[in-house]
């Protein structure tokens, strides 16, 4: 982030005045403030993902207009802001207009920024306390900078919404619609279907009797640009049913590295005691970062397959769906109706109207679809089938904790966990399913949910579209914060969006991730940048170069983790002298200094009989922001593992952050 100003590591804007004065011989006669006396010093942002998260509207763009006096400053001297107009070619923060007015200060001296005509800047800019978009502000020490100096801000920012390219696919500009984030999960899960006994028509099907095992294989694709240590969980406690005799994951977390496929084995055996002859189970693959993914089938027991039909859902139930529907009111007034502080959504697609709302206070249903039929009698699936769109705003009780039930939400429903603008919630894919007792198949809807505990309110969306389409919709509606929210809403505003694939979660600023739950150690930054927690205990991605000077500068430390997992566990049992093998994984982000030490005990003994330490050292240069470090037995230290006396083992892993654990036996062979 380059600018013509003199760098300090004063912690916030500081202004300096140089004051000449006017002394006579025997008193203060006049006091004189030679303003061309005035200069600037201030900390600029670290990083250009510091300076937008800092910002209000970030935009590229070239002066058009250098006008009179900004109407957010009323003061008289000469060194008043001007309004500096400027034809916006990008945004990636604020507003989306093709148009933007930012007040400065006149001179540098008083920490104004000197806008050139017809030069193009680079421009990062605040509102006033009140919020108003209309009197955006800018100065010296916001980052702002000529367009040929901000190329290393460029590669940060990444590529924002291209004004020419929205006015082409619309005919006008996406005014104030905010520029959304998105986030899905990272990774995929899925089955080997030949683990089973068969394919129903929406899940598979694996049928055994009371008293019988078996394995099913779990594979997770990492499709992330990090590695992932994956848990596998099951959400409804259902290996203490009553239907399992056990359940169990082996291994139950492990590695994935970046753009590979890890896999587990699910193991389970029905208890002789069984009190049901068919469940329908449901886990979930939990990252320690972001993300989660939920999976599930139908266990049948002690019956044939010709008894059994997948009653996992139906079209829809039967009867009206909206018998409290106000179809007279239009949408900017049932808008106002809002009482969650939400906002209708800014982007709908084509031939999408309004078509009512539902429900009460604290419980409401935004109903839209391309079929202007609805009535009071309309049942979900002809809604469904229709193409409509619902919209729930909801205000949850004091008791409700989305962030605790979300992973039962999320394996229940096969779905997986997204954040939208900062907010966590789930999303289900849009899926073909068949009837019960029928051949008929039909469109289960797609659906997505995002809350915020702190203020208990929350949005639930379901649409039989493209979960795509539906998360366009989801991230374009708007929040508002204060008790007048209601008066600044709008729906005059809805315009169609580009088509911009959802970013990964570390193309969501840290400050997002930080609040909405993920720790100060989970925080993802791009690739080129390098984690740092700031003094207030807020997380910062900041340029790589600037890392070293930043730690001198007591302006915040370095974020380190370290997960260490076994990637190759070894077996349960062994034979005297039989070669034991395992291999250790370690990863992590930030600096690798570690220590790890590996032993076996003979538990019946109590005496260590095999060791050794592993020491991996420091790196001198933060560039190798993310790690991994693999551990072989046996390798070129050990050519074989083994023991002769029978008995019980325990081999145990540790480093300075984590301990790992496994026992085995070894045992004469029967």
């Amino acid at each position: 982030m380059k600018n013509n100003l003199s760098k300090s590591s004063l912690p916030s804007y500081f202004l300096s005045l140089s004051l000449a004065v006017l002394l006579t011989t025997s008193a203060f006669h006049v006091l004189e403030i030679d303003t061309n006396a005035y200069a600037c010093s201030c900390s600029l942002p670290a990083s250009a993902e510091d300076a937008l998260d800092d910002s209000d509207a970030v935009f590229s763009g070239t002066v058009v207009d250098i006008g009179g006096k900004h109407p957010d400053y009323q003061t008289g001297s000469r060194h008043d802001p001007v309004s500096v107009t400027f034809a916006v070619d990008q945004v990636w923060k604020g507003p989306a207009n093709s148009t933007m007015t930012v007040g400065t200060r006149s001179s540098e001296a008083s920490c104004g920024y000197e806008f050139q005509q017809d030069e193009t800047y680079v421009v990062y800019s605040y509102e006033k306390e009140n919020g108003d978009p209309s009197t955006l502000r800018t100065g010296l020490c916001s980052g702002t900078s000529l367009l040929s100096d901000s190329y290393e801000d460029m590669d940060e920012l990444g590529t924002g919404i291209k004004i020419s390219q929205l006015e082409n696919e619309t005919g006008k500009s996406q005014e104030e619609n905010e520029i959304e984030s998105i986030a899905l999960t990272p990774f995929d899960l899925y089955f080997e279907e030949e683990d089973f006994t068969t394919q129903g028509p929406n899940h598979n099907i694996l049928m055994l009797n009371k008293g019988e095992s078996a394995s099913l294989n779990i594979h997770i694709k990492n499709n992330d640009d990090i590695p992932h240590q994956i848990t596998m969980n099951d959400s409804r406690g259902v290996g203490v049913s009553g239907l399992f005799e056990s359940f169990s994951f082996e291994p139950e977390q492990f590695t994935v590295l970046s753009h590979q496929t890890n896999s587990t084995k699910l193991h389970l055996t029905i208890s002789n005691n069984a009190d049901t002859h068919s469940k329908f189970v449901t886990f979930l693959a939990q990252s320690d970062s972001f993300g989660m993914r939920g999976l599930g089938f139908f266990i049948v027991v002690d019956r044939e397959i010709g008894e059994f039909v997948d009653h996992s859902m139906r079209a829809g139930m039967p009867g009206p769906a909206f018998e409290r529907l106000n179809t007279k009111i239009s949408e900017t007034d049932a808008e106002k109706l809002i009482d969650s502080g939400f906002g209708t959504p800014r982007y709908l697609p084509s031939e999408y109207e309004f078509q009512g709302m539902d429900g009460s206070e604290g419980h409401q249903r935004f109903l839209y679809s391309p079929v202007p039929t609805m009535t009071e009698s309309t049942g979900f699936s002809e809604f469904w089938n229709d193409g409509g769109i619902l919209i729930l705003y909801s205000i949850d009780g004091p008791n409700v904790n989305n962030t605790k039930s979300l992973p039962f939400r999320v394996a229940q429903d096969e779905g997986q966990q997204i954040m939208i603008n900062g907010m966590m919630g789930d999303a289900v894919e849009k899926q073909t399913r068949k009837v019960a007792y029928s051949d008929t198949t039909y469109d289960f809807p797609a659906s997505i949910s995002f809350f915020d505990d702190a203020t208990k309110k929350s949005v639930y969306l379901r649409a039989n579209m493209p979960l795509d389409e539906l998360l366009k919709i989801a991230a374009s509606i708007p929040v508002y914060d204060g008790p007048e929210f209601a008066a600044e809403k709008s729906t005059s505003q809805r315009q169609g969006q580009v088509d911009h694939p959802p970013p990964r979660l570390s193309d969501i600023s840290p400050i997002k991730q930080f609040k909405s739950g993920i720790t100060v150690d989970k925080i993802q930054c791009r690739e080129f940048l390098v984690l740092m927690e700031k003094h207030d205990g807020s997380p910062s991605c900041v340029k790589k170069k600037n890392f070293e000077t930043l730690i001198q500068r007591n302006w915040g430390q370095p974020v380190s983790y370290n997960n260490l997992v076994m990637t190759d566990t070894p077996s349960e049992v062994y034979l005297p002298g039989q070669a034991i093998s395992f291999k250790v994984t370690e990863t992590g982000r930030g600096n690798p200094c570690n220590s790890m030490s590996l032993s076996i005990t003979n538990l019946d003994t109590d005496k260590i009989v095999w060791s050794r330490s592993e020491i991996h050292p420091c790196f001198s240069d933060p560039k190798d922001d993310f790690f991994t470090h693999v551990s072989y037995v046996p390798d070129s230290r050990v050519s074989e593992l083994s023991f002769e006396e029978t008995g019980n083992y325990q081999l145990k892993i540790e480093s300075r952050h984590e301990t790992l654990e496994h026992g085995f036996s070894i045992k004469l062979g029967e």
